[in-house]
């Protein structure tokens, strides 16, 4: 059996990121066209084709001439088993194909390993990933690591990027898109405060009028894997904090807490949104206090979120 190249799996990669990508960037998108192929973003249970489309997309063959493609993702992962592809899960690596066998009868589940513990997958779950809802998305390998039965290396195996490869995070919060409006993000968790005065959006977070905050939107090593991916800077976040009865509306201005972050609770992941000083003494909260809040970050808001940091 003869694997695929380095070069081949990467452009596979970057044909999974870029679909999925599209998806982060407009959740209600109903499909992307790249060259012959049309991936449909929306539709839910297309796992297999998902994954078929990706490889002949990327290698530029024609529509359903990959070798190990099939009708459902138990069928594919039997051929990529049959063709010697299976690999020990510590050996994951990026363009790794990642089974779910149910047991008999099921149509199981598949999907690429992209690397920063993240799978691209289409999926009938809107409880996971992002965009949380059904259809094209990207996962936290930490969602599904617990029930993959199969990896399957296609390019030779590459000691760097299996060695690249870090524990699964959890996080402590989790995140789902709002149904009504489509755009908005809810979120509940734990607010701690930060002190830097340099933001990646050159916001001085340090004044007295800066009503800003940083999310972890998995823009650093630091920071991957949270459910956030894809926020924008200057997105506007209403923040409502149970404790003080208290609600301002802040713009994310910087990246963080890291997953590292403990919130008070000696558990890592357990930070959701960095708060200014001034933001949190608004919301009612002493100097360096961490306190659980509410939060809606509001889509389409980044033109009206600059607007008002320009104003501090």
């Amino acid at each position: 059996m003869g694997r695929y190249t380095t070069e081949q799996v990467r452009a596979i990669v970057a044909t999974a990121r870029k679909v999925t990508q599209a998806a982060i960037d407009d959740p209600s998108r109903k499909t992307i066209t790249i060259g012959a192929f049309e991936f449909d973003l929306l539709r839910g249970s297309r796992c297999a084709e998902f994954v078929r489309e990706c490889v002949e997309c990327a290698l530029g063959w024609e529509p359903y001439s990959w070798r190990y493609r099939g009708g459902n993702a138990t069928e594919m992962c039997a051929k990529l088993d049959d063709g010697g592809f299976a690999v020990p899960t510590s050996q994951r690596q990026p363009g790794c194909i990642i089974g779910i066998n149910k047991g008999a009868g099921s149509d199981g589940h598949i999907a690429i390993y992209i690397g920063d513990d993240t799978i691209a997958e289409n999926t009938s779950s809107a409880t996971r990933g992002n965009p949380r809802r059904t259809g094209t998305k990207r996962t936290p390998w930490s969602a599904i690591a617990n029930r993959v039965t199969g990896v399957y290396m296609l390019a030779p195996y590459d000691e760097a990027a299996a060695a690249s490869v870090s524990e699964p995070r959890t996080w402590r919060f989790t995140a789902q898109r709002d149904p009504l409006s489509g755009a908005d993000i809810t979120a509940e968790g734990i607010a701690t405060q930060f002190d830097d005065k340099a933001t990646r959006t050159g916001i001085d977070a340090s004044k007295a009028t800066a009503f800003g905050c940083a999310l972890p939107r998995g823009l650093c090593e630091a920071t991957k894997g949270s459910p956030f991916v894809g926020v924008p800077d200057f997105a506007q976040v209403r923040v409502y904090c149970p404790q003080t009865k208290r609600t301002i509306t802040v713009v994310v201005i910087d990246e963080g807490p890291s997953y590292e972050a403990k919130a008070g609770t000696g558990v890592k992941g357990s930070a959701m949104i960095d708060l200014t000083h001034a933001a949190a003494k608004a919301l009612g909260l002493g100097e360096d206090e961490n306190a659980p809040v509410k939060i809606r970050i509001l889509g389409g808001t980044e033109a009206r979120g600059r607007e008002a940091a320009k104003a501090w």
